[in-house]
């Protein structure tokens, strides 16, 4: 096999109200991901990157929301992927806490 680009996968955290919640009860953090990102690709990435311990990764693929230009125009807002991390109980990412 040839040498293959190195890309982006993790494009960033999510960070709402939401996410730190399931981080701080259910050990889950969540990202936003490339389009064409796999579970393994996120989970040895995210496994590298923080040096914890990844359980599981559940993905999902979200359509952009319909925006409308005035009256008779309309557009859509680009598409987005995220991927929710299980991580051992032992494990955090520091990233995620309310400081």
């Amino acid at each position: 096999m040839g040498r293959q680009k190195m890309r982006q996968i993790i494009v960033k955290p999510i960070l709402t109200e939401k996410t730190i919640n399931l981080a701080s009860e259910l050990n889950q953090y969540t990202f936003e991901v490339s389009g064409e990102t796999t579970k393994k690709q996120v989970a040895t990435r995210i496994a590298e990157k923080y040096e914890v311990e990844v359980e599981s990764v559940r993905i999902q693929n979200r359509l952009g929301k319909i925006k409308r230009f005035g009256s008779k125009s309309s557009g859509r807002r680009k598409n987005s992927k995220r991927a929710i991390v299980q991580l051992n109980k032992k494990d955090k990412i520091d990233s995620f806490e309310i400081k």
